[in-house]
């Protein structure tokens, strides 16, 4: 926000001391982005482009599951299936719209009308159902959490998820566990089971609502490690997961960021001015500090967009690292302008960094982020 233009110089540190760093830090660029894509086949059809589950929606908070399966499906997924844990008498909430005054109230199952496409079933019946939740044979990547709310259901839910995808509940079975992006109420609900409540920056009654023994059983789930997990936490939910507050993080996003990878044994988005993403169980550690983003991204919904957006990715079957780092660099990108779109200022960031872009957007919501995310996603295909 302070400085002009910026200069980088390499000092030519000898490799020897670059491996006894034992991390790798780079700034991705256009071109490390069109390498992490493949040309579309002109035969292919939407079981090539992966089924995403996204899986959130407390009472009151849909719109962020919402949000996260619209992204889902504008960043390429063949199918997108959105599981709500409201009640089934307020499930009427998508359909609710000033324009749309004769929704019957009683509807159990509701659709989106902007994306008629999304599928959509209740968490609570696929939970109770033994053949249904089996989400290794039906979905590619799952996101957990948005708007998903911290109660003694979303506690199970989250349990639920975890146990049906790790090796060790079925060690005959030899399908791999998925991916899956944890965000939101899931990180929330992770540091409740993993932190004492003096160390938590959260309300102290939050614990008091939900079963010991359940919290115990998702403690133990996070000690085995979440090795095919993308967490996308904010600076507040990395403080309650190390059990901090948000100035420690902030004071040191990097180590931040590797520690929360160690600790969980999975790749972590410490999302902020200059996202970070890494992967601190490769040798050497791997991260990615993001050059795209502004001012724009803050507001509500922006977290859901990208959540999904990564699930989105991730069903496509690009490499999960390469996967987070496209959708970090979209969402970002997405408050850049395209050419001959109005921005206030030019975005020296982007002309560094070879993208031809006009601008830089000062103010913008969580669907006009995703709109532009894939227009920029677009505008890639375009080059391969």
């Amino acid at each position: 926000d302070v400085c002009g233009h910026i200069i980088w110089l390499p000092l030519g540190l000898a490799p020897a001391l670059k491996q006894q760093n034992k991390q790798t830090i780079s700034v991705p660029s256009q071109t490390n982005q069109l390498q992490r894509l493949s040309p579309k086949q002109h035969d292919s059809h939407k079981g090539n482009n992966g089924h995403v589950l996204v899986a959130g929606g407390a009472n009151g908070m849909v719109g962020a599951a919402v949000l996260a399966s619209r992204s889902a499906i504008m960043m390429g997924a063949g199918k997108v299936s959105l599981c709500l844990l409201q009640n089934g008498h307020n499930s009427n909430q998508l359909n609710a719209h000033p324009s749309c005054p004769d929704v019957d109230a009683t509807h159990s199952f509701p659709f989106d009308p902007m994306f008629p496409e999304v599928m959509h079933a209740h968490l609570c019946n696929m939970m109770n159902s033994a053949n249904a939740f089996n989400i290794k044979n039906v979905f590619n990547a799952v996101v957990i959490g948005p708007g998903m709310g911290v109660t003694g259901q979303s506690l199970k839910c989250l349990i639920r998820f975890l146990e049906s995808n790790t090796k060790q509940t079925n060690p005959q079975s030899h399908i791999t566990p998925i991916p899956m992006v944890l965000d939101g109420c899931a990180l929330h609900l992770m540091a409740l089971a993993h932190q004492p409540p003096h160390g938590m920056a959260t309300h102290p009654d939050e614990k008091l609502k939900l079963e010991p023994t359940e919290l115990d059983a998702l403690a133990m789930l996070l000690n085995q490690g979440l090795p095919n997990a993308v967490l996308t936490p904010h600076p507040l939910e990395a403080a309650r997961l190390l059990g901090c507050s948000t100035h420690e993080i902030e004071q040191n996003r990097i180590e931040s960021a590797k520690h929360l990878s160690l600790r969980y044994r999975c790749i972590v988005v410490l999302k902020g001015a200059g996202t970070i993403v890494c992967d601190g169980r490769a040798q050497p550690c791997r991260i990615e500090i993001n050059p795209t983003g502004g001012p724009a991204l803050a507001t509500a919904g922006s977290g859901d967009v990208l959540a999904g957006s990564i699930a989105a990715f991730l069903a496509q079957g690009i490499e999960p690292f390469a996967a987070t780092g496209l959708g970090v660099w979209l969402h970002g990108l997405a408050v850049c302008a395209l050419p001959n779109q109005h921005a206030e200022q030019p975005h020296a960031t982007a002309i560094k960094y070879g993208m031809k872009y006009s601008g830089r957007m000062m103010v913008m919501n969580a669907s006009q982020i995703a709109r532009q995310m894939q227009n920029h996603l677009n505008a890639l295909y375009a080059q391969l």
